[in-house]
Parts: structure tokens; C-alpha cells; sequence
């Protein structure tokens, strides 16, 4: 084993180490915006960086043997949609097993995987100056192999997105979950578009298109902070699905109707869930199986969390003005009964806000929740509030919990739109 790679393994920090390592290296490659995820996070790489326009995530894997599909299939799940994701590299240092050899060559995921392990991580290190300082390794120290390439897993012919078919969510839910703090898409208008692009002269036939459940868990009792945005429009065409309650479990959506997809052509279904669906939080991916001549695949999306709520959840609504923000949900949720009950009060012709009001221009330095009144107004079937432009907002509730992120205000929100 050469010195780089025994420093690696032998170190007492060793799963840290390769990932600092890695961050090394891709600053070293002229990336930009590299950035280390945060331990705990789970969204399936341990680095990102942004190359020509792409993005590039990595996941690093210093194990005592090879990495194998448990290891790396949860991982590779997250970034499925190829609208995030231009290149999945995996370091590991000893390499990766014959199952996830066999996974990654039946080339399933929109994107190209590298695979950099041995002798070619070795070398991807030797050419960092910052990876071999941080060893304590010099240069002239080092010999290597030049004409050493990473193992390549090229990216499907057939490219399957699936989207929220909003720009933005209309509404998220918060709680949390055996001490884990959730954000899901609420059940309010939940839809996705998939996209299935061919650039290619063949024509490929989907088979199926199915809805595995991953993970489900019932909600009732769970105190449950719901966050909504102004909602948009759009009505393209439908497959609506109704998940089931057991993990691993799975519902066919197109019911033995054949989708072709011609050479050079897209094809576009939007999926919308079924108000009969159980309340409950999911973690939900789709699945296409495909045919092109003799030749079978299928193809995954990215993991979609959602939250339909039940009538024995304990449920505050606020709107909220620009986007949606998660630092003070933590301590939302744990707030005393009392305060609590206030903000889960519905005021009878008034909207509630966390932070600014549409009719605010300034910003405290703590999170409130603000009334704003209005009249009520049929507008088609329904009704609406309509709030006066003069119309100022009452304090409900100062949460005296500090605001830590940019929160936007009507003038903020007038001058995004504009740009």
C-alpha cells in the first residue's frame, strides 16, 4: 500500500479525512463553490463543486473493504434528478464490490459516475498541493502511474425528471419524527412533472411506470408546522396515484397503458396525488421500466418526502412571505402549550404570518407571528381575504427566537420580482 493511501486508512479520523481530502482536491481542479455538507445532512454526497457549468457531487467511502450497494445505492437515489446533477463521482478507497459493479453498468441513472479508488485516487491526491500538505506528504515523495484513468459508468440514453410542477411548493409541513426534524411537501395541490427525453435515433417503449414507498410513518398526534405560499397554476396532463402505507411496497400508475418515446422527442406526465391517500409521512421514488429492441431497463426519480395530514394532527398554518424558512422550526415545535394554542387559533377574516406581512416594509430581530385583517370575498366557488395595501398588521405572538436568515419583506419581494 503506498504512503497516501496508508495515511488514509490508518488515520484516527479517517471518514473525515478522505472528504477534506476530496474538498482539497476539487479546489485544487478549479472548482467553485465547493462546499463540505455538514455532518448529519442527509442529502446522499459529502461534497459538491461547480466545473464549467457543471455540477459535480461526491460521496467518500473510506471503509476497511470495497463499498458495496448499501453503501452507495441510498446515496445515488437523492440525486436521480438529472436537473441537480451533472457528474456522481464515488471515492472509495478499496474500490467497489461485484454487486454495485453490476448496478452502476446498467446504466440507470441520468448522469455519469466516476468511480476514483486506488492507484487513480492516488494519483487525483498527488496533483493536490492542498491534499498532499494536509497528509504532510511531499511531492518528490510521491510515484505514480500518468496514464491512469477513473473507472467510467456512462449515463442512460433515455434521461427521466420528475419535478414539482411548481417554480415553488404552494405550502411545506415541519415536525419531527424519533427527534428528527422532517420538512415534506404537504398533500395542498401536491403534483410532480415527470420528463422523459430521447436524444437518440431509437424509440424506446415505457413498459410501466410504478410508485414505490420507501418509508412511511403515521403522523396522529404530532404537533405539525405548516408554512404557505401564494399559488400559481398550471394543469397539464394527469396519472394520479395513491401511495401505499408500507415501506418497500409498490403501485403501478399507467395500469398496462404503453408510453412510446420516439427518437429525438419528449414526452411529459404529470403525477397528482389522490385526496384519498392515508395521512401519514412518505418518502416516495418513481420508476419507469423501458424497452428499446431487446434490451430492458428502468430508470428511477429523485425521493420526494410528503406529509398528508390526518384529523388527529396538531396543526398551525402561517403564511409566509417570499420563501419558506426552516431555522426557527426547531424551536417552533417545541413552544409551551399556551403559546403553542395562540398561534394555532384561526382569526376569524385575518390571515397569519410568520414574519412580515404583505403589507410590511420592515423587518423585527425576532420571528413574530403577525395578523393581517381583511374582508371576505366569493371569488368562483370559494372565498377569498381581501387585504386593503394600507392595511396594517397586529403582533400575535413575539417568538423571541432570533431571526439567523435573510427574511424577505414587501419591498424585497417587489424588487425579486421585477429582476
Amino acid at each position: 500500500m503506498s504512503r497516501i493511501l496508508k495515511k488514509i486508512t490508518t488515520a484516527d479520523n479517517k471518514g473525515s479525512l478522505l472528504e477534506l481530502l476530496i474538498e482539497d482536491v476539487f479546489n485544487d481542479m478549479n472548482f467553485i463553490n465547493v462546499r463540505k455538507q455538514k455532518s448529519g445532512s442527509q442529502y446522499g454526497y459529502d461534497i459538491i463543486g461547480y466545473k464549467e457549468n457543471k455540477c459535480w457531487k461526491a460521496e467518500c467511502k473510506n471503509l476497511n473493504s470495497e463499498a458495496t450497494i448499501n453503501d452507495i445505492a441510498p446515496k445515488l437515489v437523492w440525486h436521480i434528478d438529472s436537473l441537480s446533477i451533472d457528474k456522481f463521482v464515488i471515492v472509495s478507497v478499496n474500490g467497489i464490490s461485484n454487486d454495485l459493479y453490476h448496478l452502476l453498468e446498467q446504466k440507470l441513472f441520468s448522469f455519469p459516475i466516476e468511480i476514483w479508488h486506488s492507484e487513480y485516487l492516488e494519483k487525483v491526491i498527488s496533483e493536490s498541493p492542498k491534499a498532499l500538505n494536509r497528509l504532510s506528504i511531499l511531492k518528490s515523495e510521491i510515484q505514480l502511474k500518468n496514464n491512469i484513468s477513473p473507472l467510467v459508468f456512462p449515463a442512460n440514453e433515455l434521461r427521466f425528471d420528475v419535478v414539482y410542477s411548481r417554480r415553488l411548493p404552494f405550502s411545506y409541513d415541519y415536525f419531527s419524527i424519533d427527534k428528527e426534524l422532517i420538512k415534506a411537501y404537504s398533500e395542498q395541490d401536491f403534483r410532480l412533472t415527470a420528463t422523459i427525453n430521447n436524444s437518440t435515433k431509437k424509440t424506446f417503449i415505457i413498459q410501466e411506470i410504478t410508485l414505490k414507498t420507501l418509508k412511511y410513518k403515521k403522523t396522529d398526534n404530532l404537533r405539525v408546522l405548516r408554512q404557505f405560499t401564494q399559488k400559481g397554476i398550471i394543469d397539464p396532463l394527469k396519472l394520479t396515484f395513491i401511495p401505499k402505507t408500507y415501506s418497500h411496497s409498490e403501485t403501478e400508475l399507467n395500469e398496462g397503458k404503453l408510453i412510446e418515446v420516439k427518437n429525438e422527442s419528449q414526452e411529459c406526465v404529470e403525477f397528482k396525488l389522490s385526496q384519498k391517500c392515508e395521512p401519514g409521512f412518505y418518502e416516495l421514488i418513481f420508476v419507469i421500466n423501458c424497452v428499446e429492441g431487446g434490451r430492458k431497463f428502468s430508470l428511477l426519480s429523485s425521493i420526494f418526502s410528503l406529509h398528508k395530514t390526518g384529523v388527529k394532527d396538531d396543526i398551525v398554518n402561517l403564511n409566509v412571505l417570499g420563501k419558506f424558512y426552516d431555522t426557527p422550526v426547531d424551536r417552533i415545535l417545541k413552544l409551551d402549550e399556551r403559546t403553542w394554542n395562540t398561534i394555532k387559533q384561526e382569526y376569524s377574516n385575518q390571515l397569519k404570518y410568520l414574519g412580515p406581512t404583505i403589507t410590511d416594509t420592515t423587518i423585527g430581530k425576532t420571528w413574530t407571528v403577525n395578523l393581517l385583517k381583511g374582508k371576505r370575498k366569493k371569488m368562483g366557488k370559494g372565498f377569498c381575504i381581501d387585504i386593503s395595501p394600507s392595511r396594517k398588521s397586529t403582533l400575535l405572538v413575539d417568538l423571541n427566537i432570533p431571526i439567523e436568515e435573510k427574511v424577505y419583506n414587501t419591498i424585497d419581494t417587489m424588487i425579486e420580482g421585477i429582476n
